[in-house]
């Protein structure tokens, strides 16, 4: 037998739940030729980098998963596990104390992680007889999404919400955005007042996310001495904010 296939019926199996498609995924943890690759993604400080080198590790190391094609939660949440079974259930990030401007090391259990903000209704009505069906962002989509350059933030997101309209629907038919011109959708969402373009907003800007409270002492005065401390939270949201 080679040795180099001696650790293989070793490695340990595990299943978990998609918090957005309920998909059930079986994986295991990654390998050290896996972990060099996403760490060389991650020097390079480019986040489509780093995106492309979480999807590849979770495609090698998951079960008939299209990592590229579930939302972006559920990528976030594999990932995190894949983390927790791989390295380690518990991290230390190190952040900046907004009230003291020193470091301060946090920790935490990453199995505690849950995503935030789960609605899983995606039909969202514009008239009374007219509306779409959504989808949530995905992998593909952020990195096919079109770059413009000196994009503003609401143009980029307006370009997302195109890419994110499933279906446009009436009382009597559907139409999939797969099947009508671009140029098409983009009128239809023009010809929308600012009350209706609110209703898609608001469900853009509270997608699901992974996010962690924490709360840490800061010490009043100079030195860790007995001086009186204040306590403080922190909002983690993300896998920059876990991992970066």
């Amino acid at each position: 037998m080679s040795i180099s296939t001696l650790l293989k019926s070793e490695i340990p199996q595990y299943s978990l739940t998609l918090p957005i498609t309920g998909k059930k995924v079986n994986y295991r943890p990654y390998l050290v030729k896996e972990e060099k690759i996403l760490l060389l993604a991650m020097e390079q400080k480019r986040e489509h980098d780093i995106l492309t080198g979480i999807k590849n590790l979770i495609e090698a190391c998951c079960d008939n998963l299209d990592a590229g094609n579930i939302p972006i939660v559920d990528l976030e949440y594999v990932f995190l596990n894949l983390r927790a079974k791989s390295v380690g259930e518990t991290v230390e990030p190190v952040i900046v104390c907004p009230i003291t401007g020193k470091n301060v090391n946090l920790k935490f259990d990453l199995t505690e992680i849950q995503p935030v903000n789960i609605n899983k209704n995606l039909k969202i009505s514009i008239t009374d007889t007219v509306g779409v069906t959504l989808k949530y962002p995905t992998l593909n989509i952020l990195m096919n999404k079109e770059k413009k350059e000196n994009s503003t933030e609401m143009e980029e997101l307006f370009d997302l919400i195109l890419l994110c309209i499933d279906e446009i629907w009436t009382q009597d038919e559907i139409h999939k955005t797969s099947d009508v011109a671009k140029e098409e959708i983009t009128e239809f969402i023009d010809s929308m007042t600012v009350d209706q373009f609110d209703n898609i907003l608001e469900f853009f800007k509270n997608l699901p996310k992974l996010r962690k409270e924490i709360t840490y002492k800061v010490p009043l005065q100079e030195g860790d001495g007995d001086s009186e401390q204040l306590e403080h939270t922190v909002v983690m949201e993300g896998l920059m904010d876990f991992f970066g």
